[in-house]
């Protein structure tokens, strides 16, 4: 027993210690987005505990199952393909999403729907999530849409804070847009450290997942033992 707790203890100290893998996924293809804009802030940060990266879904075909290989995913497209193994190398998911018609924008319901499926399963299937967004209203009922969806792809989202940036509002302590229009880039100080204090959450939010995952594995496999021991 003495081995078993030394070896979970180690187990957990290891995921304590190391960087938690977010990637960002921004929902708009446009090239001045301002969606992109806030995945490419988080981009330039030094996030402490954090290794962050981003993916893209420009290239992504319109989701058809001619495409697909239900038995072999090195046979699907190559973007879905690299996009998949980019989401399953990740510990958590950090995306950006426009809001189109009350919902989250087409092309990043085409990306979840090559993800949710193929021939080794989903690739989304227990990743730790947030969204964030901006418009005129603050894409809040596009962030709503997206739980919706993240309950059939069983992805564990944050619910505390929200990211709803309204970006065609004058910010009342500088009279400016929070974001330059010429490049989408995010320029307000109060919108960085909110998206850093999401960034945040969502890496602790993971790493207790983790610890507790590790856990529970470690315990129930030392349990086992036992019970054939006897």
């Amino acid at each position: 027993m003495a081995a078993e707790k030394k070896d979970l203890k180690a187990e957990l100290e290891k995921i304590s210690k190391a960087p938690i893998k977010i990637l960002g996924i921004s929902g708009s293809l446009r090239k001045s987005s301002f969606h992109t804009g806030l995945i490419r802030y988080l981009e330039s940060q030094k996030l402490e505990g954090v290794e962050f990266s981003v993916a893209s879904i420009g290239d992504l075909p319109l989701f058809n199952q001619d495409l697909e290989n239900p038995k072999d995913e090195a046979k699907d497209p190559e973007s879905v393909q690299e996009l998949r193994g980019k989401i399953r190398g990740a510990d958590a998911l950090f995306i950006s999403s426009p809001e189109y018609n009350y919902g989250i924008s087409s092309p990043l319901k085409n990306a979840l729907d090559w993800c949710s499926r193929g021939a080794n399963g989903s690739a989304l299937k227990g990743k730790c999530t947030t969204i964030v967004g901006g418009g005129g209203a603050g894409a809040i009922r596009a962030q709503i849409a997206f739980r919706q969806s993240a309950v059939f792809l069983e992805l564990k989202m944050i619910q505390r804070p929200e990211v709803g940036v309204r970006f065609f509002e004058p910010e009342k302590e500088s009279g400016k847009p929070p974001v330059d229009f010429s490049n989408g880039d995010l320029v307000s100080d109060k919108w960085k450290q909110r998206l850093v204090a999401q960034i945040n959450t969502l890496r602790d939010f993971t790493r207790k997942d983790k610890l507790g995952n590790a856990a529970f594995d470690l315990l129930c496999a030392t349990a086992s033992d036992d019970k054939e021991k006897k």
